[in-house]
């Protein structure tokens, strides 16, 4: 793996702005992505358990990238079924119920190339428990960046 051969102290901190410059427009497009720092995930897998049954911490390691992908032919019905929006809040229900990633707002515009609006940061805490009144708010953080409709593939998305 790649992070095993970095220089002690090293950590992957992109801006928001090179994670899609560098990272996902290039998986989009189906170009060489300048490291293999970044995992891919399914999201029938990601949405089907918590978040702390999906990662582990090796080395002291507290964050994580993935592409997130969709099957094309069920990505509507996997929206529909783990995706419940009202107003600027985003529900995804996890696993049956076993828990809930709820957004914190709307979304975020990602600027590159002087400006232009590329792509949109959505920011989730995830809820252990049942939606929507019994669940328990936990320390787990997940950003998804996905590209805006004017850019190559709408349905690409990149978790942190």
């Amino acid at each position: 793996m790649v992070l095993n051969e970095l220089p002690v102290g090293y950590r992957f901190l992109p801006t928001d702005e090179e994670l899609v410059k560098h990272y996902l427009l290039n998986k989009v497009i189906n170009q060489q992505v300048p490291a293999t720092v970044i995992q891919d995930i399914d999201a029938d897998v990601l949405y089907s358990q918590p978040p702390n049954d999906i990662v582990t911490f090796p080395c002291g390691e507290r964050e994580w990238f993935f592409f997130i992908s969709h099957k094309m032919e069920d990505e509507n019905m996997n929206e529909h079924r783990s995706c419940r929006s009202s107003g600027a809040v985003t529900i995804r229900i996890v696993g049956n119920g076993r828990g809930f990633w709820k957004s914190n707002g709307g979304e975020i515009p990602v600027n590159i190339n002087e400006g232009n609006i590329f792509a949109y940061k959505l920011c989730f805490t995830y809820f252990s428990g049942p939606h929507p009144d019994h669940g328990k708010k936990t320390h787990w953080v997940l950003e998804e960046i996905h590209l805006s409709q004017s850019s190559p593939q709408q349905s690409s998305k990149m978790l942190l």
